[in-house]
């Protein structure tokens, strides 16, 4: 009698994905490798640009895809964590604009994942078979370019199978020491980890993080290409469109580009993003400058300073670490007219009390939430370190109640801001998903 085939649709296969969750972080690449080999080594059939930092990440890389499907290529985007629905991290550019990886082809290859897995003794990851999952779709789809965002680190990231045309690290600041080391310069060599032999890197980095990038590109032979040294910016204006400026870059300037991504640290992406693109000119690619432009112009990322409703004015940004919190404060500050109302709710490994010390000082209220997931950390936390900064602080757990209330209390000129973490934007999101 014939094995009947096995049945495994979409729901399936994200119970399957949640069951690796358990297994937790895993840093190293054996597994990520030895189910690459199982499949024939997608990785290896187009060419890719990858992306580390401690922020900017998302926004840089969308913006690389951006300009290169303006330019007539096929390309691939795979960034994470997701904040509605898994597929968000996987996505395709051509001519017919972006799409998310279908249902039908997530489940055939996680079936695939699964049975490669099942040989060889040892279960993925999560990240591990998200990232080998978008490998395999990426081949299938006959890419040019896949555009690949680290998930932690650099060194011992399963997506550090990669040998990219150009590396990319945006920032470095202290984030999950408990895996990458202690100190600024630890993190830095951890994320350098992604600089290979003789191919260039592109980064923001500066002080001791940029001493230690420096060292491993001298190492390797790799170029470095600095923005702030290498590649200039200057921003020109901002209206509710968003902001102007041009880049200076290693083969051309740039004049009034644009960028429809609100916060002002969005003009330092783009430039990094520039300099990343003129990589690829330099290698051959065939971009033209117009491409930059609308490219660039064209980029958003969902949770990004993202602009969900006005009067008052709803603003959803994931900033989920200490750096991150500081660049939305002073964004903020930037609009304020009225108050600012924030929904609070932040991952128990983060850093809580530095994220709200850098957000206290341009809120008038924090309502203190905790997202659906094991990872948040107490809302009653939150509050406390809240009151200790001198702003007034309520606990509404719920975050979808905490935003109702949030927008209850506002005035028309006031700003409800959602924030602290993917989960907590996530949750208030789906709401105005569900109107659309």
């Amino acid at each position: 009698m014939a094995k009947p085939a096995l049945r495994f649709n979409y729901e399936d296969a994200l119970s399957y994905l949640s069951r690796l969750e358990m297994f937790g972080i895993k840093l190293g690449l054996e597994r990520t490798e030895n189910l690459l080999a199982g499949l024939g080594n997608p990785h290896l059939k187009y060419k890719t640009i990858h992306v580390t930092g401690t922020n900017g990440k998302g926004s840089v890389c969308t913006m690389i895809a951006h300009v290169l499907a303006a330019a007539g290529y096929r390309i691939g985007l795979y960034t994470s964590p997701h904040i509605s629905d898994f597929r968000e991290r996987v996505r395709v550019f051509d001519e017919n604009g972006a799409r998310l990886i279908d249902e039908k082809s997530a489940c055939s290859i996680l079936v695939r994942i699964r049975e490669i897995a099942g040989k060889l003794g040892e279960s993925p990851t999560y990240f591990e078979a998200g990232t080998v999952l978008a490998f395999q779709y990426f081949a299938e789809q006959e890419l040019d370019f896949a555009v690949v965002e680290v998930g932690m680190g650099g060194r011992l990231d399963a997506t550090n199978v990669l040998l990219p045309e150009v590396s990319v690290i945006t920032t470095i600041s202290l984030e999950h020491t408990a895996h990458l080391g202690e100190d600024v310069r630890s993190i830095a060599r951890e994320k350098g980890g992604i600089i290979k032999e003789g191919r260039p890197l592109v980064t923001g980095a500066s002080g001791e993080a940029l001493d230690a990038l420096k060292e491993i590109c001298a190492k390797r032979n790799a170029p470095l290409i600095h923005v702030g040294t290498d590649v200039k910016y200057t921003k020109r204006s901002s209206d509710s469109e968003g902001h102007y400026f041009e880049v200076f870059g290693v083969l051309d300037a740039y004049d009034e580009l644009v960028t429809k991504m609100h916060g002002g640290y969005q003009i330092f992406n783009a430039a990094i993003a520039i300099g990343a693109v003129e990589c690829l000119r330099r290698n051959g690619a065939m971009i033209p400058r117009q491409s930059i432009y609308d490219g660039i112009a064209s980029a958003i990322v969902p949770g990004r300073f993202e602009i969900a409703g006005e009067n008052p004015r709803i603003v959803l940004d994931v900033a989920h670490n200490p750096q991150a919190a500081g660049a939305l404060a002073e964004t903020l500050r930037s609009m304020k007219k009225g108050k600012v109302h924030l929904v609070l709710g932040i991952m128990k490994d983060k850093d809580v009390k530095s994220i709200v010390r850098e957000l206290a000082g341009t809120a008038d209220t924090i309502v203190a939430s905790k997202p659906k997931t094991q990872r948040a950390a107490e809302a009653q936390q939150i509050a406390g370190e809240a009151q200790s900064c001198g702003v007034q602080a309520i606990v509404i757990k719920d975050v979808r109640k905490a935003f109702e209330y949030a927008k209850f209390i506002a005035r028309p000129e006031d700003i409800v801001c959602v924030t602290g973490s993917f989960f907590t934007v996530g949750e208030v999101r789906a709401l105005f998903a569900k109107k659309t």
